[in-house]
């Protein structure tokens, strides 16, 4: 009965309400509008621990709300997730740990300009002149329409940047709706 129950939920979290369809295609897309740095760049293949940690413990709320002032007024917005949404995104990025990108997906995703790399490497890249990313893959909702991204980089000991955002799609364009969190050193 368990495992007819979990194959229950993983049939729910592959319809197209959460954003299955086209994967690839809206990664691309969404991967254009974040990364927007034309340094040479690396990628690191997984994601540290740590990090992912916090993206869990950031993506566990239920509501996320925006307050923007622009000309004196107050505007609030609010994203509601379902209790399947939560449930998804734990789901998925429980996956993401075991996560490693591989030179394929790196292309099919749209970050041909990446060069992957392992940590070892790390010593031999000069400070300031290469960046290196860690990117999560887009969690994707209500039918690619909503997308939580990751992203975080170093270049060198003195520099980097991370940031947690949501992306909302509005009239076929990924638009920063709200970053969740932000690093910078």
């Amino acid at each position: 009965m368990r495992t007819l129950k979990f194959i229950s939920f993983l049939l729910i979290c592959s319809l197209p309400c959460f954003g299955q369809d086209r994967i690839d295609i809206e990664t691309s897309k969404v991967f254009s509008v974040l990364i927007t740095d034309k340094r040479q760049v690396f990628l690191s293949p997984q994601i540290d621990t740590f990090l992912l940690k916090e993206i869990q413990k950031e993506l566990s709320k239920r509501y996320f709300i925006r307050r923007v002032t622009t000309d004196g007024a107050l505007h609030v917005d609010t994203l509601s997730l379902s209790n399947n949404e939560r449930k998804y995104i734990d789901s998925f990025l429980t996956g993401l740990a075991s996560y490693t990108w591989t030179n394929e997906e790196m292309k099919q995703n749209g970050l041909t300009r990446f060069i992957l790399f392992d940590k070892t490497e790390t010593k031999r890249i000069p400070d300031f002149d290469f960046i290196v990313y860690q990117i999560a893959k887009p969690i994707f909702l209500r039918s690619n329409t909503i997308a939580f991204t990751y992203y975080d980089y170093a270049c060198g000991g003195l520099c980097g940047h991370g940031e947690l955002s949501i992306f909302i799609k509005k009239d076929g364009k990924w638009q920063n709706w709200w970053t969740i969190f932000h690093t910078d050193s």
